[in-house]
């Protein structure tokens, strides 16, 4: 009893130094008028908040999504279209863009059960593609390659750098109950669940636990996570295109990230960690970044095998999600 109260008070003061310390970056480039940060700020908010929901489904679900972007797209796509034409303010349309990602998140889920290993992987390699070639064959509707534009903000107040701040605290506020909650939930019985079921299906069986039903629950949660996150860019950028967002260089970013984190922690440092760098070397580079910017992230690897949780830990962080394949499930 004892122990766990002690592991529970640790996990509340964590919980609050990275609330602390995430509430007063915004502020700084505020104060300072850093736009262009501030930016950069936002959208490493929003991958480590679909990081986040990826970490956690591969675990609950024991395999490798390799196409969330669908469900960001899903989610931006359904935001921005219910916005333009069914007159829908962005609260309305969060609501349109959560239902998207249950219903279609619930409509996939049935691949975890039925299809294992890299044949898994392939097929969600499969999807976003299916839809980018739909949101060019229909571009009246997509948009086609230039997108949906005119989607009205969430915030508009004249002022640029306080509309970045308030988008600012609105990603801080999404992240912290992402982060939050599932960490609650992998150190709850559910948790360890996930965890058996990662390590080995057919154990976790014998062991009692509904496999089906706890990977069902955990892809249509962290589906409709990541179709959230379209709904934000959807509003941030006013214009939303498939072809931004679908492709597979954008899921390098999010397993980038989930491979340097260590950890479930380790994935906001993570994040920020690949989006300023990558801007850095864009900026610095030109079209060379495209070569330059795996490579630094190689060597990240090497450096930090363990992610950057493991340099606090020393040691690899048992949770941290395992990519790789298996022949069977």
């Amino acid at each position: 009893m004892v122990k766990l109260k002690k592991t529970f008070l640790q996990r509340i003061k964590i919980a609050a130094v990275v609330s602390v310390i995430l509430s007063i970056i915004p502020l700084i480039l505020f104060i300072f008028n850093l736009h262009r940060y501030m930016h950069l700020f936002i959208i490493a908010g929003v991958y480590a908040c679909i990081s986040t929901a990826l970490y956690v489904q591969g675990i609950g679900t024991g395999r490798n999504n390799f196409g969330p972007q669908f469900f960001v797209a899903l989610g931006g796509f359904t935001a921005g279209l219910s916005n333009l034409y069914l007159y829908l303010s962005p609260a309305f349309t969060l609501l349109t863009a959560l239902s998207s990602g249950l219903i279609f998140g619930l409509a996939t889920s049935l691949l975890t059960i039925f299809v294992g290993g890299l044949y898994y992987s392939l097929v969600t390699i499969i999807i976003p593609y299916v839809f980018l070639q739909l949101t060019y064959i229909y571009s009246g509707i997509f948009g086609g390659e230039e997108g949906i534009k005119g989607i009205s903000p969430i915030v508009s107040t004249g002022r640029v750098i306080i509309d970045l701040t308030i988008y600012a605290y609105i990603i801080i506020t999404f992240l912290l109950v992402y982060l939050f909650v599932m960490d609650r939930v992998l150190k709850s019985k559910y948790g360890l669940a996930f965890r058996a079921i990662n390590e080995n299906e057919r154990v976790a069986m014998e062991l009692g636990v509904n496999v089906n039903k706890y990977k069902v629950i955990i892809h249509i949660v962290t589906s409709a996570m990541m179709s959230l996150m379209g709904w934000f860019i959807a509003h941030y950028y006013k214009t939303f295109a498939g072809v931004e967002y679908l492709p597979l260089y954008i899921l390098l970013k999010f397993y980038l990230t989930i491979a340097l984190s260590g950890g479930l922690y380790g994935i906001i440092p993570a994040s920020f960690l690949v989006i300023f760098i990558e801007d850095f070397l864009r900026n610095i580079f030109g079209q060379l970044n495209y070569f330059i910017f795996p490579l630094v992230m190689l060597i990240l690897f090497l450096v930090l095998p363990t992610g950057l949780l493991g340099i606090i830990s020393k040691q690899k962080v048992s949770e941290h999600l395992p990519i790789r394949f298996r022949r069977t499930d």
